[in-house]
């Protein structure tokens, strides 16, 4: 009769192989997954927060609008401007936004209005508009700037801003006061204002102006009630521009916007003798893209080098007929100097050549003495 648990398993052996090479391997991917944890919570490794057309969003902005339809806030000037302590920067209109992606921007939802951002590790601020004008009225934020908000992208940090339409529906009548918007006082060259130069009276919720820049200048803010005031950062058009909102009130306003011209640099050609240079001699305005400046030398002489600013540029490439200066907010003056084409001989070669010379004399000398000798033999 068989004794059944008494009989040895013949793969025992084998079986018990097999479980200690698992154990083995759960201790290896154990120890792995210990190491990823620890470089994950010390931030050397970020994890993705989900794919989202590509992206890896770390913030998502909600914008919620109260009292009037679900785009109304696009038919506005409504940018978001974006900025890292780090110096980078981003601003968009909502109507960029909601076209779906853009840069590491994507709208994922218009009602509310949901922005999904993929920025780098670090503290930023962010500003929505002071106010938004739309064909339903004015609408208001309960809050115009977040500050120090800590990008991380182990975590998904979410802000909220509401607007809220003022009085539930279109503008009422305000109270008759005025705001009188005047043309810049650098001209009409430097800028303009968005709505333009003039007079106009308040529907109940004030104006929002922009000045925005010609090519050339930059706007620097405004003069409010003879006051200085800042205003927020921008774009119409692509152009970097400034805002700012003027609440109702029972006053009249003057506002002048206020342009700088950018700094441009110049470049004085001097003449020369000897030769020219193209372009010719004068006084040239940077145009963004630096000068080039070609030496054209006389007949019977060429170009020794080039002075800059008083001293010699091309010490260590002399000759060369073609010189580049960089884009500048600094004045420059560049010179040719032209010297006569065999003027570059050298001491040492003359020296070398009179060597030269003197031995051949002495050969022809010490050949003719020996003809000489030669022939007093005979």
């Amino acid at each position: 009769m068989p004794k059944f648990g008494s009989k040895k398993s013949s793969n025992g052996k084998s079986s018990k192989t097999g479980l200690a090479a698992a154990g083995l391997a759960f201790m290896i991917i154990g120890i792995i997954l210990g190491a990823a944890g620890g470089m994950i919570a010390a931030g050397v490794i970020s994890l993705p927060l989900g794919l989202i057309g590509g992206m890896n969003p770390d913030l998502q902005i909600t914008i919620n609008q109260n009292g009037g339809g679900t785009l109304q806030l696009s038919q506005g000037q409504f940018t978001i401007d974006i900025r890292n302590t780090n110096g980078s920067h981003w601003s968009y209109t909502l109507q960029q936004l909601l076209t779906g992606s853009i840069d590491r921007f994507q709208c994922v939802s218009v009602n509310p209005i949901k922005i999904l951002c993929q920025l780098d590790r670090g503290s930023y601020s962010i500003t929505f508009p002071a106010s938004v004008m739309t064909s339903a009225g004015q609408y208001l934020p309960d809050k115009t700037l977040f500050s120090s908000i800590i990008v991380n992208p182990l975590s998904l940090q979410t802000i909220t801003v509401n607007y809220t339409l003022q009085g539930g529906g279109p503008a009422p009548g305000g109270n008759n006061e005025k705001l009188t918007i005047n043309f810049p006082s650098t001209g009409l060259a430097s800028g303009y204002t968005i709505p333009g130069a003039g007079t106009y009276t308040d529907n109940g919720y004030g104006w929002t102006i922009y000045a925005v820049p010609n090519g050339g200048y930059r706007a620097t803010g405004f003069v409010l009630d003879g006051a200085s005031v800042a205003g927020y950062s921008a774009t119409v058009d692509g152009i970097p521009c400034i805002m700012i909102s003027i609440i109702p009130s029972a006053s009249d306003h003057i506002l002048t916007p206020v342009f700088a011209a950018i700094p441009v640099g110049h470049l004085t050609i001097q003449a020369a003798d000897h030769g020219t240079t193209s372009p010719a001699p004068g006084v040239y305005a940077d145009n963004g893209a630096g000068w080039s400046v070609d030496a054209i030398a006389d007949q019977g002489y060429r170009l020794d080098h080039w002075v800059l600013d008083g001293a010699n540029a091309t010490a260590n490439d002399p000759g060369v007929t073609t010189i580049t200066i960089p884009t500048s907010a600094n004045d420059h003056a560049i010179a040719p100097v032209f010297v006569l084409s065999g003027s570059g001989i050298s001491s040492s070669l003359i020296g070398l050549s009179l060597i030269a010379i003197a031995a051949a004399l002495e050969l022809v000398g010490i050949a003719m003495m020996g003809v000489s000798a030669r022939g007093m033999k005979k």
